[in-house]
């Protein structure tokens, strides 16, 4: 069974930081995309006038409970000067990525040599959260086996990348 992938916009919101060399278009509509064990922000760049200087854009993310920004190599992901308008958060290993259960919220920003543009903010988001944000992959191949007129149901579990953090299923019999 294939699940449909899940993209989740923003509006966007204005960091409240300025910068004074702040004179760049912020990029535009924000979105996280959570599937699988997949976390990747994607946006679009802001219209530069005739301008074909590259622009690379630098991501950083918070925890509530933090006041300050990190940068994302804070966490094992370079996303601070990238020419592609997306960041890819995936974990691949235990020691990079965002902790599972926790809050996280990004903003992005243009570069242009010495010019910046003002933040673009994404409201937070949690990846493990128990709704229908973050799709897990379903069990494939379930079967039933009769052993000794006990019931056993086995599966194969759904692929999740290279994210090698166990997956929990809950099964319920009706």
């Amino acid at each position: 069974m294939c699940l449909p992938k899940t993209w989740f916009e923003f509006p966007a919101l204005n960091s409240g930081t300025a910068d004074s060399r702040a004179q760049l278009p912020a990029p535009r509509n924000p979105k996280v995309h959570l599937y699988n064990a997949e976390q990747v922000l994607s946006w679009e760049p802001g219209s530069l006038s005739n301008d074909t200087r590259p622009v690379v854009y630098q991501v950083q993310f918070k925890y509530p409970s933090d006041s300050r920004w990190y940068d994302t190599r804070d966490i094992g992901v370079d996303c601070m000067n990238v020419t592609t308008t997306e960041c890819n958060f995936t974990p691949t290993s235990l020691s990079n990525g965002f902790p599972p259960h926790f809050n996280v919220s990004l903003r992005v920003r243009a570069k242009l040599e010495d010019l910046v543009s003002p933040w673009l903010s994404v409201p937070w988001f949690l990846y493990y959260w128990n709704d229908s944000r973050a799709q897990l992959p379903a069990p494939r191949n379930p079967k039933v086996h009769l052993y000794n007129a006990e019931q056993v149901l086995s599966w194969e579990p759904g692929s999740l990348s290279n994210d090698t953090r166990p997956v929990v299923y809950q099964v319920q019999f009706k």
